[in-house]
């Protein structure tokens, strides 16, 4: 062969780079749509939550003196004690919500660059084919 482009060599070694890469970014991908659906369920769950505790809220308030008859620091406890599981759920579900933008925000990058290395990994298939890529 007279026309002959010693690259072979060097085509494998980006390839088998290229091919590393593809199975890393991969499992990213994965990891990441795997950890936005345990997200999503668990602001699902502190949703309920939240309601819920808007609900026991709405009841305590229904027994405030003049209505019950129960004490009032009584009632003002329990209320104070749902208020606090309340906002704390809400930064809870907040901070879930915030992860999951950046999980997003990772998944979309790894959907991109996994189009790159497929691309890429198309084109060093094709170029390894070519008759006149021989040699070292």
């Amino acid at each position: 062969m007279t026309n002959c482009i010693p690259r072979r060599k060097e085509l494998e070694e980006l390839f088998s780079l290229l091919e590393s890469e593809d199975s890393s970014v991969k499992s990213q991908f994965k990891n990441s749509q795997d950890q936005n659906t345990k997200n999503t369920q668990k602001i699902v769950a502190l949703e309920k939550l939240i309601k819920a505790t808007q609900a026991n809220i709405k009841d305590v308030i229904k027994k405030m003196p003049g209505l019950t008859g129960e004490p009032l620091g009584y009632v003002q406890r329990e209320l104070w004690g749902f208020e606090e599981e309340l906002k704390r759920q809400q930064q809870e579900r907040d901070y879930l919500t915030a992860l999951n933008t950046k999980v997003d925000e990772s998944v979309n990058a790894y959907k991109k660059r996994l189009q790159e290395l497929e691309d890429e990994l198309k084109k060093y298939t094709i170029e390894l084919q070519d008759p006149k890529i021989c040699g070292q």
